[in-house]
């Protein structure tokens, strides 16, 4: 055996000596399929920009930790409610 391996190292070592691993047949085109992937997320997800003062911003932080959530998770359902209504 190899010495000097992480832990990380260790289990995929054993995880290809078990012969979890399988050899893909069509790489390439596997390979360009992940590297389009974020491309055309992009095209369908657009970003705002947001300017807050510092006592809503810091309002708004306490109010979504309260909630166990995200900001981005918020905003977009709030988003999604304004323009559902």
């Amino acid at each position: 055996m190899i010495n000097n391996l992480t832990v990380e190292e260790e289990d995929l070592l054993a995880s290809y000596e078990r012969g979890e691993w399988q050899s893909i047949n069509n790489l390439q085109e596997e390979m360009n399929s992940y590297s389009q992937a974020p491309t055309a997320w992009m095209k369908e997800h657009h970003t705002i920009s947001l300017t807050l003062p510092e006592h809503e911003f810091e309002q708004f932080q306490q109010k979504v930790t309260s909630l166990g959530s995200s900001s981005q998770t918020v905003l977009m359902n709030l988003i999604h409610q304004f323009i559902t209504q």
